[in-house]
C-alpha cells in the first residue's frame, strides 16, 4: 500500500530535498525498508544498529506515535483510511490480546464499526472455518478479463442481491451463515 511519507528537513538530502515522498509496506518497518531502498541512508538516520526507532526519531501515523501503535509493526491499513469497517465471522467476550487467535487485530481506536458476517470472505477462505470456492474464484476471474462480462457478474453478484443473505442464497451458501 502505497502512502505518502512527508520529510523533515534535516532528512530532505536523502530525498533530493521532496518535501514529501511515497513509499510501500503494510507496517511501519516495511514502509521505512522501502523508503530506504528507494533513498539509500534515510534509514540509518532513524534506526539504531538493532533495528529500532533512534529516541530522539517520532514517527507519526495520522498523528499517532507509533511508539503507542505498536512501534515498527504498527499496521498501516486501518490507520491510513478514514474509517474502518470490521467483517468478523463472529463476535466473542474475551481479551483477544492474551489468548491464541489466528484473526489481525486492529486497536479499537481505528475501528468505526464491526458487522457479524458470517461467510463475508466468501469465496476467499477464513482459516479453520471454510476453504476457498475455488468455482466462484474461477467465474470471478473468468468474468473479469471483460467489462461487459464484468459488469454482469458485478449486477449477479453485487448489486442484484438485497444484502448478505441474499448474496449468500446466490451463491448455493444460504443456511451456512448461521
Amino acid at each position: 500500500m502505497a502512502v505518502e511519507v512527508r520529510i523533515p528537513t534535516i532528512l530532505r538530502k536523502h530525498t533530493g530535498g521532496e518535501k514529501a515522498v511515497s513509499a510501500d509496506g503494510d507496517t511501519v518497518r516495511d514502509l521505512l525498508g522501502d523508503l530506504d531502498r528507494r533513498y539509500p541512508g534515510i534509514a540509518g538516520s532513524l534506526l539504531t544498529e538493532d533495528g529500532s526507532l533512534h529516541r530522539f526519531v517520532n514517527v507519526y501515523v495520522n498523528d499517532e506515535d507509533v511508539r503507542f501503535l505498536g512501534a515498527l509493526d504498527a499496521k498501516l491499513i486501518a490507520q491510513a483510511s478514514r474509517r474502518t469497517i470490521a467483517t468478523v465471522e463472529e463476535i466473542v467476550d474475551g481479551d483477544l490480546t492474551q489468548e491464541p487467535h489466528t484473526g489481525v487485530l486492529v486497536p479499537g481506536i481505528h475501528v468505526s464499526a464491526v458487522v457479524h458476517a458470517p461467510r463475508g470472505s466468501h469465496p476467499t477462505s477464513c482459516e479453520g472455518r471454510y476453504p476457498v470456492d475455488d468455482a466462484h474464484v474461477r467465474e470471478y476471474i473468468e468474468a473479469a478479463q471483460d467489462d461487459d462480462t464484468f459488469a454482469k457478474w458485478l449486477d449477479r453478484y453485487v448489486y442484484g442481491v438485497p444484502d448478505h443473505a441474499g448474496y449468500l442464497e446466490r451463491v448455493g451458501l444460504a443456511g451456512a451463515a448461521r
